[in-house]
């Protein structure tokens, strides 16, 4: 079963500077509204880096194991994810300067629920509006952050 998620914010800074918040991992507590807690990552991610994180949905913790497939700062990023059950998701970042001091932050989620009874029980507890919402919060909690502002944290 796959779902997806596409959704934008405009930020009142640089390209350069939301890429140092976005490929950071130490910032996701920041911004990510279901991260719960981040090992093994680099302070810096580029193509070929991966990392282990924690999220929170629905009351449910579970690990995803994050590889940066490409990376092109400051405007492209594509991650793979690698769940629980062999869920999978693929994750895509595009910074595009509005006009040299702002950005529009493009972010796309398409994730591989697992099959059969399992991922049916998946898809209703997690279902595509709950992680729009999500993903929504997030970028409002990311644009708070690059515009001096404290965003909300984890979820």
């Amino acid at each position: 079963m796959s779902l997806a998620v596409h959704t934008s914010v405009d930020i009142d800074a640089s390209p350069q500077k939301v890429w140092n918040v976005v490929m950071d991992p130490r910032h996701l507590e920041s911004w990510v509204t279901t991260h719960e807690k981040v090992s093994r990552a680099p302070a810096r991610l580029s193509s070929g880096s991966s990392f282990e994180q924690t999220l929170r949905l629905a009351g449910k913790s579970f690990d995803v194991r994050w590889t940066v497939i490409e990376a092109k700062e400051p405007h492209f990023a594509e991650w793979r994810g690698d769940g629980p059950y062999g869920s999978r998701a693929r994750v895509r970042y595009e910074l595009a300067s509005l006009d040299g001091k702002r950005t529009r932050f493009g972010y796309e989620n398409e994730f591989e629920l697992p099959s059969g009874l399992l991922g049916r029980a998946a898809a209703r507890v997690v279902g595509s509006a709950r992680v729009r919402r999500e993903a929504e919060r997030s970028l409002a909690n990311l644009k708070q952050v690059l515009q001096g502002r404290t965003g909300h944290g984890a979820a």
